[in-house]
């Protein structure tokens, strides 16, 4: 579900701030959390996939747009707009949580396609009570991520 990628791509930036540094974290963020989103691009239902529906009529869900080498084009195509590493990493960053968190369902990912189908596949199905605690538990994590660090560091 869009909501669960984009609390886990935020949770991801807020966890990789220290180690990045980025000169504007809350662009640095909003990047993170816009990319979680990207790999759905694939699926005509999807948020993002309804902005581009060719996309969806093109491509298989969870096939190109789910794999290694989008996350590498997304990357490159960051930097070559922005000319910032912190671009590319942050695009990066939230496009890799969102195949992390793919990866975790029974559908899974072929993280290698096209030139292989092999999948790494989870153990919860997408949208069902498993997802919806995993959200919740995210959204904690970011709160309790957010208190730690930024209020009471």
């Amino acid at each position: 579900m869009f909501r669960t990628h984009i609390a886990f791509g935020i949770l991801a930036g807020i966890l990789a701030l220290p180690f990045i540094n980025p000169e504007n974290p809350f662009l640095f963020i909003f990047l993170v959390a816009f990319a979680s989103g990207l790999p759905d691009i694939d699926h005509p239902g999807s948020v993002m996939g309804r902005k581009v529906k060719i996309i969806g009529w093109i491509f298989d869900h969870r096939g190109f747009f789910h794999s290694l080498f989008a996350v590498a084009l997304v990357a490159a195509g960051g930097f070559a707009l922005s000319k910032s590493m912190m671009v590319a990493a942050a695009l990066s960053l939230g496009y890799l949580s969102h195949l992390v968190g793919d990866a975790l369902t029974h559908e899974g990912i072929a993280p290698l396609t096209p030139l292989f189908r092999w999948r790494i596949h989870g153990f919860f199905s997408t949208g069902h009570l498993v997802e919806h605690l995993l959200f919740f538990v995210i959204v904690a994590a970011i709160i309790w991520v957010g208190i730690t660090r930024f209020v009471f560091p």
